[in-house]
């Protein structure tokens, strides 16, 4: 059959009756047949053919004569280069897809119908950054220390168990390779878990002046209603307290209804300064309970292991130096 094609210089409704109804040589006839074959002619030697390629005719599951006819008419209808008609819309999400993104040239593709067509849009692929794995750390050592143990979440893991690390040291990168050597870069997370030794100093008075609360209190209040404010007769206030300020909306005794207005109580606890005395091994208890407070502020999911501490009384001072050996992670 005599191929005529019908560009865009042919309006859309002679591109619709006539695009593919060429003369066909032997018979005469200006209509494509519809094939029923589902299989076509090979060379003599198929050994270059692609049997998987749609390109030639092979076999109806590849493609056929009455696929090329449509994908023809409908490429002249949308005025594009060419067209491929596909079994379903899942089939065609896939061919678009891998066609797009496994070019290189694209970073993601998406389809979308509009008005009865189908939109590919898709952004351009962003050139991969010039670092490989275990130059560029995405997580590194808080302290040195000996690894115990790791777990990885993303990434690259840069070091091993028994491995020893020093502050500032990668611990965990941001790509990892694939068996052909291409990198994947993911962000870095995970957990080092080190074995390593923190140190405090405490001093702790022997004798220390406190405010300490003898028990009594006085109370001031001051109502608010419909829009003014006025204060309730009290006792002087005290001249060491600590202040405690509450409100609340009073209610009717036994009937539970609230009143239109609110109250602010001040209570004041008063204080006096006191002598408090404590001995070496309250000092000392004293000094050892700050400092593991300090540990886990600094490291929250420690696990001591040993502990080696040192108390000297000078004068009226005892001086603490405590250090743990701790496992924790190390991840900063």
């Amino acid at each position: 059959m005599e191929k005529h094609t019908f560009g865009n210089e042919y309006g859309f409704q002679t591109r619709a009756v006539h695009t593919g109804n060429d003369i066909d040589a032997e018979t005469g006839a200006i209509k494509r047949p519809i094939t029923m074959a589902n299989s076509y002619a090979l060379p003599y030697d198929p050994s270059d053919l692609n049997w998987s390629s749609a390109g030639k005719n092979l076999y109806t599951r590849n493609g056929g004569s009455n696929q090329q006819y449509l994908q023809e008419k409908l490429a002249s209808l949308e005025g594009g280069e060419d067209c491929v008609v596909l079994a379903s819309g899942v089939a065609a999400l896939s061919g678009l897809f891998f066609a797009l993104l496994e070019s290189g040239e694209f970073s993601w593709a998406s389809l979308n119908f509009a008005k009865g067509r189908l939109v590919v849009e898709a952004a351009a692929a962003r050139p991969k950054p010039d670092i490989a794995a275990g130059t560029l750390h995405g997580i590194r050592a808080k302290c040195s220390g000996t690894v115990l143990r790791t777990n990885l979440t993303s990434g690259t893991m840069l070091v091993q168990p028994g491995q020893q690390v020093e502050a500032g040291q990668g611990l965990i990168g941001t790509a990892r390779a694939e068996r052909d050597g291409t990198l994947i870069f993911a962000p870095a997370a995970g957990t080092v878990v080190a074995q390593f030794e923190w140190s405090d100093t405490r001093t702790v008075p022997l004798e220390e002046t406190v405010q300490q609360y003898t028990g009594a209190c006085t109370r001031a209040y001051r109502v608010t209603a419909f829009g003014h404010t006025f204060s309730l007769p009290a006792a002087p206030a005290p001249e060491h307290a600590a202040v405690i300020l509450r409100h609340f909306q009073p209610e009717v005794p036994l009937l539970g209804l609230a009143l239109p207005c609110s109250v602010e109580e001040t209570c004041r606890y008063v204080q006096q300064p006191e002598t408090l005395h404590r001995t070496e091994a309250q000092a000392a208890a004293l000094a050892r309970l700050q400092s593991l407070q300090a540990l886990y502020a600094a490291w929250p999911d420690a696990e001591r292991i040993a502990r080696k501490e040192d108390c000297t009384v000078n004068g009226n001072v005892l001086d603490y130096t405590v250090t743990y050996t701790v496992a924790a992670d190390i991840c900063g």
